[in-house]
This record gives structure tokens, C-alpha cells and sequence, in this order.
């Protein structure tokens, strides 16, 4: 989408198809090298386009996010992403933003007028995710009167059927290079998706979430209660019960085994705050070999 843009590629092709040869016309490229893109969505389709981005030697920025594990941590730092602490920050001087968010009550008309007013005149809003985080008549406004330019893949309105026909404003402005919701049509991308559907099966059935979009990022709860256990049969049902007895809810729960498989370290994130004889009940079940208590 960002190369069809900036070379002119789907008015090129128009003109030829047409038997126009307008070379003068399609000398006026601005080029991409050290222009900076922002990026709204930094999974793992953001990451994905961070890096072809920096190939072409896009200055890349994305949001500053609490509870972002290692792995991703480490992403960003080797692709060499710029991270800011505010939307307005990130949208400040940026020539391009590409978009990567689901659609949900959070992102749902995310950007709108106030949003298109943090970028410079003449940016250009790149959309893959889903059609209803744009506000149409803001983005258009935005296309009359500021020199922006849009690529989309999805659109507010778009049919919900293979074919047919779509009468939309924004999809057939001039200053827009669309495409019909397509950008996981390759027989590439079908293959991974299956295999990304296999894999997602296989760690729910061995007791692991992945790939969710909304997955807690934040540990929730109070405090987190670790306790070092005897690894035999009714041990966390006696924990469990001690902590309903007390009135504790239990949010998260991860139990590791040793490898002689003889003791466990269970982690159990609560909420509320720890009363004074939680210790103590918790050192009176036998199979109980140590705790820790500690504040979120």
C-alpha cells in the first residue's frame, strides 16, 4: 500500500491500461527513506511491518506499553523501534501511520478528527485491520483539505459477500489506493494461519493461552501469594479453601513441578490485601514447605 502510494503505482497502471504514456507524471515520487512511520498496534502484525519498514529505511515509532514480555521487548529493541509515552508524541511529525488494532469498544472510530489533527498535512494513513476504527467523514476532510493520502484494505461499510456492488465516498476517492479486504489472501498467509490455528489448539489443550487479544498484559489482584509445596494430591485444594474462607478471590493461578516431580511452586495472584494470619494458615497445611507474600 505504502509503495502503490508514494510511486503512483495504481494511476500508472490506469493510464496504460488505457494507452497513455504519462512518464512526466510519475516522476514526482517523494520517496520513503528516512521518513517517519507510526505505528498504532504493535503485535505481532506491527512488529512484522516495523521490520520491512526499517528496510526501507523508515524511522519507526510506536507506544511505550507496561507488561510487554522479554520476547517482544527484545523484538522491538533489535528491529530498532523508537518507543514514546503518548499518542500525541507518536503522531507528531509522523509521515505515515499504519494501523494494527481489533476492533473493539476502545478502537472503534480511534481515529477521528482529533486523532488526523496530531499528524502533519499531507500524511499518509495506511489501514489493514478493520474498517470501523476510522471515522469516514474525519479521514475524508482529512483527504480534501489536508493533502493526506490513505491506503485501505477495509472499509466502515464494505460488503459482507465475496461480490457485489459497494458505492463508498472513501473508497473511490482519488487520493486513496484501496483493495478488497485481502491482505491475508495468499496461499502463504492461508498456511500459516492454519498452522497458527493448530498451534493455538495444541497450547490451550496443554493448559496455555496464546495469541489472545485480550489477555490481561497487566497482572490484576492485590498481591501474589507463591507457595513452595510437597507435590502430592488435595494440596492446593487446601490452599484454595483457606483462601475461600477468607474471602479471597483467586484471579491467576500458575503451578510449576520440580523435575524430581517431589515439590511445586504454586503463584497464585489475588485480589484484595493480605489479612494478618494468611501466613500462619497457610504454614498449618502439612504439605506446605514455604510462602511468600508480596505486594502488587
Amino acid at each position: 500500500m505504502l509503495l502503490a502510494i508514494d510511486r503512483h503505482i495504481a494511476d500508472g497502471v490506469a493510464d496504460l491500461r488505457a494507452g497513455q504514456w504519462n512518464k512526466s507524471k510519475y516522476t514526482t515520487a517523494d520517496g520513503l527513506y528516512g521518513k517517519k512511520m507510526a505505528i498504532v498496534g504493535l503485535g505481532d502484525i506491527g512488529l512484522a511491518v516495523a521490520a520491512r519498514a526499517k528496510a526501507f529505511g523508515l524511522t519507526v515509532v510506536a507506544m511505550r506499553k507496561a507488561g510487554r514480555s522479554s520476547a517482544v521487548t527484545q523484538r522491538i529493541r533489535s528491529i530498532g523501534i523508537q518507543l514514546v509515552d503518548d499518542r500525541t508524541e507518536l503522531l507528531a511529525g509522523a509521515d505515515i501511520v499504519s494501523l494494527h488494532v481489533p476492533s473493539a469498544g476502545s478502537t472503534i472510530g480511534m481515529v477521528d478528527a482529533d486523532f488526523l489533527a496530531k499528524l502533519p498535512d499531507g500524511a499518509i494513513v495506511l489501514n489493514t485491520s478493520r474498517g470501523e476504527i476510522i471515522d469516514e467523514a474525519a479521514l475524508l476532510d482529512a483527504l480534501d483539505n489536508r493533502r493526506f493520502k490513505a491506503g485501505l484494505d477495509v472499509f466502515p461499510s464494505e460488503p459482507s459477500v465475496s461480490s457485489g456492488d459497494f458505492e463508498s465516498t472513501l473508497a473511490s476517492h482519488p487520493s486513496v489506493v484501496g483493495s478488497h479486504h485481502i491482505g491475508a489472501s495468499t496461499r502463504q498467509a492461508q498456511q500459516a494461519v492454519a498452522a497458527g490455528t493448530i498451534e493455538v489448539i495444541e497450547k490451550y489443550l496443554a493448559g496455555e493461552v496464546v495469541n489472545c487479544v485480550n489477555l490481561a498484559t497487566e497482572q490484576p489482584g492485590g498481591f501474589i501469594l507463591s507457595i513452595r509445596h510437597i507435590n502430592v494430591i488435595g494440596v492446593l485444594a487446601k490452599v484454595f479453601s483457606e483462601l475461600r474462607h477468607r474471602g479471597f478471590n483467586i484471579l491467576q493461578v500458575k503451578n510449576q513441578v520440580f523435575t524430581d516431580n517431589g515439590a511445586a511452586v504454586a503463584t497464585i495472584n489475588i485480589q484484595g490485601d493480605p489479612c494478618h494470619d494468611l501466613r500462619e494458615s497457610m504454614e498449618a497445611i502439612e504439605e506446605v514447605l514455604s510462602i511468600r507474600i508480596s505486594e502488587i
